[in-house]
C-alpha cells in the first residue's frame, strides 16, 4: 500500500479501510441510550492535520487526512475544500476516532476546540463532515467553565455506539501513558451525544462489559510488550 491514498469519491474505498464504521445500525436497534447488547464501534481512523515538510506545528504547509490509529503511514488524503472549511473554524482537532454516521456512510464526525474567545474561554465543538460534498456542519458546542485556558477541559470523540457518539473529557494538558486505556478505566470521564436528539446534550456513558474485557486484554498485551 502506498503511503497516501487519495480520496476520489469512492465510499467503497473508505468502507474497506475503516471496516465496521461504515455499517448501519443493527436491525431492531432502538435510537437513544446504549443497550446491553449494543456494540462500541471504532473506525480505526481519525481526522488529523498532517504536516508536509517535517517541521511539525512550526510549519504552515499541511493537509487534512483520515489517519490510521495504528499505522502512521496509512492515511486517506482529503479534498482541499475540507482544509479551507476547517481552517475557517480556527480549530485544534481533538478526536481520537472519526466514526461514520449509523445511517449515512457519507458522514463522519470529528471534534475540536477554539481557544480564542472574547472571554478567553475554551469552546469545544463537534462537527459532521460529508466526504462527498466536502461540507462540514457544526452539531454541538460546549463552553468550558474553567477560569483559565490552561486548566480547561477538552472533549474528544472516541467512538460510536448505535446513534450515540462517545466522548471523552480530559484536561487540555493531560498526557496519558502508552498503555492507558479509557475503555477499561472506571474513572474515565466518558459521555455520549445522541445524534437523534442533540438537544439533550452530553449524557453519562457506561462502557459495555464486553468492551471493558477487551480493553483489559489490550492493556495487558501493551504492558507485556513494554517490558
Amino acid at each position: 500500500m502506498t503511503k497516501s491514498l487519495m480520496y476520489t469519491g469512492s465510499l467503497l474505498l473508505l468502507c474497506l479501510l475503516i471496516g465496521a464504521g461504515c455499517g448501519g445500525a443493527p436491525k431492531g436497534a432502538t435510537p437513544g441510550a446504549p443497550t446491553a447488547a449494543s456494540k462500541v464501534i471504532e473506525s480505526g481512523y481519525f481526522l488529523s492535520k498532517k504536516f508536509l515538510d517535517g517541521q511539525g506545528h512550526l510549519s504552515d504547509k499541511y493537509e487534512y487526512v483520515l489517519q490510521s490509529s495504528t499505522d502512521y503511514n496509512k492515511f486517506i488524503k482529503l479534498n482541499n475544500q475540507i482544509k479551507i472549511s476547517i481552517d475557517k473554524e480556527n480549530l485544534t482537532l481533538t478526536n481520537a476516532d472519526s466514526p461514520t454516521d449509523p445511517h449515512n456512510s457519507k458522514l463522519i464526525y470529528f471534534s475540536g476546540f477554539q481557544q480564542y474567545t472574547a472571554d478567553k474561554k475554551l469552546v469545544n465543538k463537534m462537527y459532521s463532515l460529508n466526504l462527498v460534498s466536502n461540507e462540514i456542519q457544526e452539531i454541538f458546542t460546549h463552553q468550558d467553565t474553567s477560569e483559565e485556558f490552561k486548566s480547561g477541559v477538552t472533549l474528544r470523540i472516541v467512538g460510536r455506539e448505535e446513534s450515540n457518539i462517545i466522548i471523552k473529557s480530559d484536561g487540555i494538558n493531560d498526557s496519558p501513558g502508552p498503555c492507558d486505556n479509557y475503555w477499561a478505566d472506571p474513572q474515565a470521564n466518558l459521555s455520549y451525544l445522541d445524534l437523534n436528539d442533540l438537544k439533550k446534550g452530553l449524557q453519562k456513558y457506561t462502557v459495555p462489559k464486553e468492551r471493558v474485557v477487551q480493553a483489559e486484554k489490550e492493556v495487558q498485551e501493551c504492558m507485556k510488550s513494554d517490558n
